[in-house]
Protein backbone atom coordinates (compact mmCIF):
# COMPACT_ATOMS: atom_id res chain seq x y z
CA UNK A 1 0.00 0.00 0.00
CA UNK A 2 2.69 2.72 0.60
CA UNK A 3 4.54 2.43 -2.80
CA UNK A 4 0.95 3.24 -4.08
CA UNK A 5 0.93 6.09 -1.65
CA UNK A 6 4.17 7.06 -2.58
CA UNK A 7 3.36 7.08 -6.59
CA UNK A 8 0.40 9.01 -5.98
CA UNK A 9 2.09 11.86 -3.89
CA UNK A 10 4.61 12.10 -7.12
CA UNK A 11 2.34 12.57 -9.41
CA UNK A 12 0.47 15.37 -7.20
CA UNK A 13 3.81 16.82 -6.95
CA UNK A 14 4.68 16.45 -10.41
CA UNK A 15 1.32 17.99 -11.70
CA UNK A 16 1.33 20.97 -9.28
CA UNK A 17 4.92 21.45 -10.42
CA UNK A 18 3.68 21.45 -14.06
CA UNK A 19 1.23 23.22 -13.38
CA UNK A 20 2.89 25.95 -11.75
CA UNK A 21 5.03 26.06 -14.74
CA UNK A 22 2.78 27.01 -17.40
CA UNK A 23 1.01 29.46 -15.29
CA UNK A 24 4.27 31.34 -14.40
CA UNK A 25 5.41 31.36 -18.15
CA UNK A 26 5.72 34.31 -19.58
CA UNK A 27 3.67 34.87 -23.41
CA UNK A 28 6.87 34.13 -25.84
CA UNK A 29 6.99 34.98 -29.25
CA UNK A 30 6.11 31.99 -30.92
CA UNK A 31 2.42 32.18 -29.08
CA UNK A 32 -0.11 32.67 -31.15
CA UNK A 33 -2.95 36.14 -30.72
CA UNK A 34 -5.70 34.01 -31.03
CA UNK A 35 -8.59 35.44 -32.20
CA UNK A 36 -9.30 39.41 -31.05
CA UNK A 37 -12.99 41.48 -31.33
CA UNK A 38 -16.64 40.17 -30.60
CA UNK A 39 -18.91 39.25 -33.23
CA UNK A 40 -22.66 38.69 -34.03
CA UNK A 41 -23.52 35.28 -36.69
CA UNK A 42 -25.94 33.11 -37.89
CA UNK A 43 -26.14 29.63 -36.69
CA UNK A 44 -27.81 26.63 -38.21
CA UNK A 45 -28.70 23.75 -36.37
CA UNK A 46 -26.36 20.63 -36.25
CA UNK A 47 -29.04 18.35 -36.14
CA UNK A 48 -30.64 19.37 -39.53
CA UNK A 49 -27.16 18.43 -41.16
CA UNK A 50 -27.45 15.01 -39.85
CA UNK A 51 -30.51 14.83 -40.74
CA UNK A 52 -30.09 15.21 -44.64
CA UNK A 53 -27.76 13.06 -44.77
CA UNK A 54 -29.65 10.28 -42.59
CA UNK A 55 -33.02 10.96 -43.79
CA UNK A 56 -32.72 9.33 -47.46
CA UNK A 57 -31.33 6.14 -45.50
CA UNK A 58 -34.38 6.21 -42.96
CA UNK A 59 -36.90 7.21 -46.42
CA UNK A 60 -35.39 3.65 -47.81
CA UNK A 61 -35.44 1.72 -44.82
CA UNK A 62 -39.25 2.69 -44.02
CA UNK A 63 -38.30 4.25 -40.43
CA UNK A 64 -39.20 7.91 -41.53
CA UNK A 65 -37.44 11.18 -40.10
CA UNK A 66 -37.86 13.09 -36.82
CA UNK A 67 -37.60 16.43 -38.18
CA UNK A 68 -39.55 19.21 -36.91
CA UNK A 69 -40.98 22.26 -38.26
CA UNK A 70 -40.59 23.49 -34.92
CA UNK A 71 -37.09 23.37 -35.41
CA UNK A 72 -37.69 26.41 -37.92
CA UNK A 73 -36.67 29.60 -36.79
CA UNK A 74 -33.88 32.04 -36.71
CA UNK A 75 -30.71 30.84 -35.07
CA UNK A 76 -27.77 33.41 -33.48
CA UNK A 77 -25.02 33.86 -31.68
CA UNK A 78 -22.55 36.38 -30.74
CA UNK A 79 -19.36 37.07 -28.58
CA UNK A 80 -18.27 40.22 -26.22
CA UNK A 81 -14.75 39.67 -26.18
CA UNK A 82 -13.13 41.48 -22.98
CA UNK A 83 -9.82 43.07 -23.80
CA UNK A 84 -6.78 41.74 -21.79
CA UNK A 85 -8.83 38.81 -20.63
CA UNK A 86 -8.79 35.00 -21.61
CA UNK A 87 -12.72 35.01 -21.33
CA UNK A 88 -15.52 35.59 -23.28
CA UNK A 89 -19.35 36.75 -22.65
CA UNK A 90 -21.11 34.69 -25.11
CA UNK A 91 -25.21 34.03 -25.96
CA UNK A 92 -27.05 32.05 -28.59
CA UNK A 93 -30.43 33.17 -29.48
CA UNK A 94 -33.41 30.75 -31.18
CA UNK A 95 -36.48 32.85 -32.31
CA UNK A 96 -39.51 31.66 -33.91
CA UNK A 97 -43.21 32.04 -33.74
CA UNK A 98 -43.82 29.03 -31.28
CA UNK A 99 -40.95 29.84 -28.98
CA UNK A 100 -38.13 31.36 -27.99
CA UNK A 101 -34.63 29.83 -26.21
CA UNK A 102 -31.75 32.08 -24.99
CA UNK A 103 -28.46 30.85 -23.90
CA UNK A 104 -25.86 33.36 -21.82
CA UNK A 105 -22.63 31.66 -21.43
CA UNK A 106 -19.20 32.93 -20.18
CA UNK A 107 -16.01 30.93 -21.98
CA UNK A 108 -12.30 30.18 -21.36
CA UNK A 109 -10.87 31.17 -24.50
CA UNK A 110 -7.36 29.57 -25.74
CA UNK A 111 -5.96 30.85 -28.53
CA UNK A 112 -4.23 27.88 -30.99
CA UNK A 113 -3.57 29.97 -34.43
CA UNK A 114 -3.68 33.50 -35.58
CA UNK A 115 -7.15 34.57 -35.77
CA UNK A 116 -8.20 31.26 -34.08
CA UNK A 117 -9.60 30.55 -30.93
CA UNK A 118 -11.82 27.04 -28.87
CA UNK A 119 -13.11 27.71 -25.90
CA UNK A 120 -14.96 25.92 -23.18
CA UNK A 121 -17.43 27.64 -21.05
CA UNK A 122 -21.00 27.00 -19.00
CA UNK A 123 -24.23 28.84 -19.06
CA UNK A 124 -27.89 28.40 -18.74
CA UNK A 125 -30.48 27.75 -21.02
CA UNK A 126 -34.09 29.32 -20.78
CA UNK A 127 -36.63 28.15 -23.11
CA UNK A 128 -39.75 30.32 -22.86
CA UNK A 129 -42.24 26.85 -24.25
CA UNK A 130 -41.17 23.75 -23.48
CA UNK A 131 -44.02 21.90 -25.55
CA UNK A 132 -41.50 22.98 -28.06
CA UNK A 133 -37.87 21.30 -29.11
CA UNK A 134 -35.63 24.11 -29.90
CA UNK A 135 -31.56 23.89 -31.47
CA UNK A 136 -30.98 25.30 -27.85
CA UNK A 137 -33.10 22.15 -26.18
CA UNK A 138 -36.71 21.97 -25.04
CA UNK A 139 -36.06 22.67 -21.04
CA UNK A 140 -35.00 25.04 -18.86
CA UNK A 141 -30.82 24.15 -17.72
CA UNK A 142 -27.15 24.43 -17.40
CA UNK A 143 -25.14 23.97 -19.94
CA UNK A 144 -21.24 23.10 -21.13
CA UNK A 145 -20.04 24.60 -24.04
CA UNK A 146 -17.18 23.96 -26.04
CA UNK A 147 -16.28 24.99 -29.66
CA UNK A 148 -13.96 27.04 -32.31
CA UNK A 149 -14.22 30.13 -33.95
CA UNK A 150 -12.11 31.38 -36.48
CA UNK A 151 -11.86 34.69 -39.01
CA UNK A 152 -11.74 34.43 -42.34
CA UNK A 153 -10.91 37.89 -42.81
CA UNK A 154 -11.13 41.19 -40.96
CA UNK A 155 -14.98 41.11 -40.93
CA UNK A 156 -15.89 37.13 -41.53
CA UNK A 157 -15.85 34.43 -38.76
CA UNK A 158 -17.36 31.60 -38.98
CA UNK A 159 -17.30 28.78 -35.93
CA UNK A 160 -18.84 25.85 -34.34
CA UNK A 161 -19.74 24.88 -31.05
CA UNK A 162 -21.19 22.26 -29.28
CA UNK A 163 -23.49 21.95 -26.06
CA UNK A 164 -24.03 19.63 -23.43
CA UNK A 165 -27.23 20.08 -21.21
CA UNK A 166 -27.38 19.17 -17.64
CA UNK A 167 -30.61 18.75 -17.18
CA UNK A 168 -31.53 15.59 -15.31
CA UNK A 169 -35.33 15.46 -16.46
CA UNK A 170 -36.28 12.40 -18.90
CA UNK A 171 -36.90 14.14 -22.06
CA UNK A 172 -36.99 12.62 -25.98
CA UNK A 173 -34.25 14.95 -27.02
CA UNK A 174 -30.38 14.26 -27.65
CA UNK A 175 -28.43 16.63 -24.37
CA UNK A 176 -25.81 17.11 -26.87
CA UNK A 177 -26.47 20.41 -29.64
CA UNK A 178 -23.99 21.12 -32.76
CA UNK A 179 -24.28 24.85 -34.21
CA UNK A 180 -22.40 26.32 -36.79
CA UNK A 181 -22.37 29.63 -38.51
CA UNK A 182 -20.86 32.85 -40.09
CA UNK A 183 -20.69 36.03 -38.55
CA UNK A 184 -19.81 40.00 -38.57
CA UNK A 185 -16.92 41.00 -36.30
CA UNK A 186 -16.64 43.49 -35.10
Amino acid sequence: MKPMKAILKSAATSLILMIAMVLSASPGSAQPDGLKGSYVGISNDGSTISNDILNPFENLLGIGSNSSDERIGSMYQGRIDLPNLPISVRGAAFLSDKGRALEPTITYDVPVASNTNIYVGGGYTFVNNEEITTPLGNQNSAVLTAGVEAAVNDYTIIYGSGRLSLSDENNDTSPVKLQFGAGYRF
